[in-house]
């Protein structure tokens, strides 16, 4: 409720939907207030909510209340009455008249003196459908936590099988490594062998081409006896016979 000297006298929490008409929020006020005379002239007045507030008319009733504020602030809504007196002035002293008629909000504010049938039907239809949502929530994360865990269980066991086929073809690896380590050491241990046995075989070859050029030599000499023998012979044979 403003006034001219201190601002906001009378001070009370209401939400209202930004999407209402101008005239039924200043219509809401007015039962808010316990304003019930309809003689009682009224206006709306709005400002951001910040410390200091600066108010400025709403006084085009038809006009939507959204199409007066930005979406991203928050506001305070003011009632202003006119004086119960013969003048019937503004208490802040500005001038200008609301346009449009309240009577036109009436059957959705409801009575003066009952509960406000419009807006009850608006909560019972937002919890309805805010059990509805919460519902629908709940069912799609049950069958989303259902689907997940199947996924995961599902996944791990993908994960176990080749964690198996790896470990198992780790071991063939290891196994057939070890099998060539065995006969790589197999392989050093012949080529030792035919080392030792090319190295004597080598030497024995170079004894025999040794004791055959010797043989070669023995046979020379003994061939050269035997003709030197021979001739020696006949020599003598020759000399007997004169």
């Amino acid at each position: 409720m403003l006034s001219p000297f201190s601002g906001i006298v009378e001070h009370r929490c209401k939400r209202f939907n930004r999407f209402e008409e101008v005239g039924y929020v200043e219509l809401q006020l007015r039962r808010i207030f316990g304003v019930t005379a309809v003689s009682r002239r009224s206006r709306l007045w709005i400002s951001e909510k910040t410390p200091v507030p600066r108010f400025r008319q709403l006084l085009v009733r038809s006009r939507m209340l959204n199409d007066c504020i930005h979406r991203d602030k928050s506001y305070i809504l003011a009632l202003e009455l006119a004086d119960a007196g013969a003048g019937r002035a503004w208490p802040t002293g500005e001038p200008g008249d609301a346009r449009g008629e309240l009577d036109r909000y009436a059957d959705l504010a409801g009575a003066a003196d009952g509960p406000d049938e419009w807006n009850e039907s608006v909560k019972l239809g937002l919890a309805d459908l805010e059990r509805t949502v919460a519902e629908q929530v709940g069912l799609a994360v049950s069958q989303f936590s259902e689907t997940a865990r199947w996924t995961l269980a599902d996944t791990a066991r993908r994960l176990d099988e080749r964690r198996s086929e790896t470990e198992e073809r780790l071991r063939d690896v290891e196994s057939q490594a070890a099998e060539l380590s065995t006969r790589e050491a197999e392989l050093a241990e012949r080529e030792v062998a035919v080392t030792v046995e090319s190295s004597r075989l080598d030497f024995e070859r170079r004894r025999l081409v040794d004791d055959e050029r010797r043989f070669r030599d023995e046979a020379g000499r003994v061939e050269e006896l035997s003709l030197i023998s021979s001739g020696d012979s006949k020599v003598r044979a020759t000399g007997q016979q004169r």
